[in-house]
């Protein structure tokens, strides 16, 4: 297995040479679990990667903010969109959670508490599949370094850990993304270095009280094995999702004749403008976007998508306006809802074709 490590930063040149940099300690940490892992390291505030060519990728921590006005990070929102994309899978730590929820639609903010450090223990709220099978635990304890956290949890997430100080310490996005606030890559010893290095910003009480959590233990290598479980579990393909799956035998009769394309594209204008842009909230744009795409692409005004992504958002269409959806209309707009989660599972899919089309608008 190849994982890319996106390295948002570098550690502190007076603690690199004792503790190493922080792709030596994601490496260090996830050959516990398997040695055979292949690492590429991309310093992304130099370059962005040319290409997805990794199975997996790892967003490290930063002393950077997402909400930062800086090219790098809008080079690396980019990529993510390139990653997602491909089915690969992404792991976001520290910066790397919080870049994931702002990539999702969530909201990164400076804490008014201040500072997280030392140990943390969060609650695990959600079990997951890469979870140890074995290990029924409640709580994971891991180091913390932080001032911004996730204060508003993207819709398409799912929140999995929550303490007190960072009720949003840790989500998944399907089966393709995987954060976590805390840091699984640090070890005490650095971890103390860095209280020492910081004592003057923290000030005195945070200091004294951050290191005296050091006594007590912390869950590294079970992070570890989650995050060696998750990579390894493929991403699910599109075709086997329960919601969607019945559809794309449809979707791909429908392409073939023409008059059956416009016929649904005209069925779900009526649907959309029966609903109104206040059912659709946030993806009002999407959606008319991507129905758009369909009936330029039915035209032949535009040809530059895959057959795989047409399928799919066809097939996401009549899931819309079929008479029957996994929730009915009638149930006081919930069926709505489930609808619009179909939708957002198929955008988070298309995002790369969507924003070429829209270019391709601009451009004509």
């Amino acid at each position: 297995m190849k994982i890319g490590i996106l390295i948002t930063d570098v550690v502190r040149e007076e603690l690199i040479s004792e503790h190493g940099d922080y792709p030596d300690m994601f490496e260090d940490l996830m050959a516990g679990v398997d040695g055979s892992i292949e690492f590429t390291r991309f310093y992304v505030q130099n370059k962005i990667p040319d290409s997805v060519d990794c199975d997996g990728y790892l967003i490290t921590g930063s002393r950077h903010s997402v909400y930062e006005d800086l090219s790098w990070i809008k080079e690396l929102v980019n990529f993510i969109k390139h990653v997602l994309a491909s089915r690969r899978k992404i792991i976001g730590v520290c910066f790397g959670h919080q870049l994931m929820a702002h990539y999702f639609g969530g909201l990164v903010e400076k804490s008014v508490k201040g500072w997280a450090v030392g140990v943390h223990k969060s609650n695990l709220v959600a079990r997951q599949s890469w979870m140890d099978k074995a290990d029924f635990r409640e709580d994971v304890s891991l180091l913390s370094s932080h001032q911004d956290q996730v204060v508003r949890l993207p819709e398409e997430a799912t929140l999995y850990a929550t303490n007190e100080f960072c009720p949003i310490a840790g989500f998944v996005v399907g089966d393709q993304v995987l954060t976590i606030q805390g840091h699984p890559e640090f070890d005490k010893e650095y971890a103390r270095a860095l209280l020492h290095l910081r004592k003057d910003i923290l000030g005195e009480s945070v200091f004294e009280a951050g290191l005296a959590s050091l006594k007590r233990t912390t869950d590294q290598q079970v992070l570890a094995r989650w995050f060696m479980n998750f990579l390894q579990n493929p991403a699910e393909d599109f075709r086997s999702n329960k919601r969607l799956g019945r559809y794309f035998s449809q979707a791909e009769k429908v392409i073939q004749e023409e008059g059956r394309v416009y016929e649904l594209i005209r069925k779900a204008t009526e649907k959309i403008e029966k609903l109104g842009r206040k059912t659709f909230g946030d993806t009002w744009d999407e959606v008319g976007l991507v129905v758009e795409m369909i009936k330029c692409w039915a035209q032949g005004d535009y040809q530059d998508i895959s057959k795989k992504s047409v399928i799919m958002m066809i097939a996401a269409i009549i899931y819309f306006v079929a008479p029957l959806d996994a929730v009915p209309d009638f149930l006081f707009g919930w069926g709505y809802l489930d609808d619009l989660a179909v939708l957002r599972l198929v955008f988070g899919q298309i995002k790369v074709e969507m924003e070429k089309f829209k270019d391709w608008k601009q451009q004509r």
